[in-house]
């Protein structure tokens, strides 16, 4: 990728407005007789911090892409804001998705749409995006971001077409999360005609293109019999793709599923699923292993390491978690009897409105009338 090896060629000059090209020669000039990439970073940030536009948006890139704190937005914005002069698709494609999220500045929905405005005002003038690749992904995001503000009415006025064509245009593009959601709307039939196996068509697509959204998507249809027939085989295939690529829902969902077994291997598969899943903090796996080892399923009972999971689900607020160990510390079932913390957890999921924990409440004053 260019963007890593800086490897540019004058005719990319082309790409950006004449106000722009002679900072793109400039730095070009000077990187070129530069081997040492350190050197060429460093001869970047020298250039930036001197005006060049063409250095200023690519340390502003570099620095959003390479983000994981607050301080490294900070320094891509920085260098965002003073490359204006680039007028450049990719530019105006991740300040749009920084005001959208709120990536060191405050979110603003409205300013993320001008900003997205203009990225796709200035593709259309641009047929050669100086960052290639890098740059349409971007663009394809500020279409999805798009697609879903208008269809949710959020920040802008609600209107399903545009909603559908920007999701729609990102589709095209390669963005998988769009190609997610306009597959539920062919499947729920919302604004298009609903056509199942159109859906399940796109959804199919996108998980073959590696989509963990939609092999996750695809495992819980097949799961739950949703727009077609219950088939376990098939959401074991789609949730075996996604939990490969670590994500934590499948990873619950298939230790569910082999938990639900009939023999000795399911249940280990289930364990072992649930182990995946709990240390990544899924908490309703955390709830299920808690589970396992208090009761003894699979595993020698251990009320202590039963406990540990449980109490780390409770720490994360999981209502499920609060229910069970409300019950087991109020009933004394295998642990030291505490009727008062029972009933606080107990209480504090029924206050969430966890329907199972309001139901034990109301059983037990009826029983205590009784």
């Amino acid at each position: 990728m260019k963007f890593f090896s800086m490897n540019f060629d004058f005719e990319d000059a082309d790409s950006l407005p004449d106000g722009a090209k002679e900072d793109f020669v400039e730095a070009l000039e000077q990187i070129s007789q530069i081997d040492s990439l350190e050197q060429k970073f460093e001869t970047l940030v020298s250039l930036a911090e001197m005006g060049n536009s063409f250095c200023c948006l690519l340390l502003g890139a570099m620095s959003f892409l390479w983000a994981e704190n607050k301080n490294e937005y900070k320094a891509a914005y920085y260098y965002l804001k003073k490359a204006g002069g680039c007028d450049d698709v990719l530019l105006f494609s991740i300040l749009g998705i920084m005001y959208f999220f709120g990536y060191y500045v405050k979110s603003s929905k409205k300013t993320a749409i001008r900003y997205f405005n203009k990225s796709t005002e200035c593709s259309k003038r641009n047929n050669k995006p100086l960052f290639g690749d890098f740059t349409l992904k971007m663009l394809a995001k500020n279409k999805f971001l798009l697609g879903q503000m208008y269809l949710n009415g959020d920040g802008v006025k609600k209107d399903e077409h545009k909603g559908a064509e920007y999701l729609a245009s990102a589709s095209s593009m390669g963005d998988s999360k769009a190609d997610v959601i306009l597959a539920f709307m062919y499947l729920r039939g919302d604004y298009f005609q609903q056509d199942v196996e159109f859906g399940l068509d796109i959804l199919k697509e996108a998980s073959r293109k590696g989509c963990i959204d939609a092999d996750l998507a695809l495992g819980m249809i097949y799961y739950n019999g949703d727009y077609v027939s219950e088939d376990n085989d098939e959401a074991i295939f789609y949730l075996k793709r996604a939990a490969n690529k670590d994500d934590s829902k499948a990873q619950f969902m298939l230790g569910l599923i082999y938990l639900n077994g009939e023999s000795d291997e399911d249940l280990e598969k289930a364990f072992l699923y649930l182990k995946l899943s709990a240390a990544q903090k899924n908490s309703k796996a955390l709830v299920m292993l808690g589970g396992m080892y208090w009761r003894g399923i699979y595993v020698d009972v251990d009320t202590d390491e039963g406990l540990k999971y449980l109490s780390t689900a409770v720490d994360l607020d999981d209502d499920s978690a609060c229910l069970a160990l409300g019950v087991l510390l109020y009933r004394g079932d295998n642990i030291e009897q505490d009727r008062e913390k029972g009933l606080s957890l107990i209480t504090k999921a029924a206050m969430n409105g966890y329907q199972e924990a309001i139901n034990f409440l109301v059983d037990l004053d009826d029983s205590e009338d009784g």
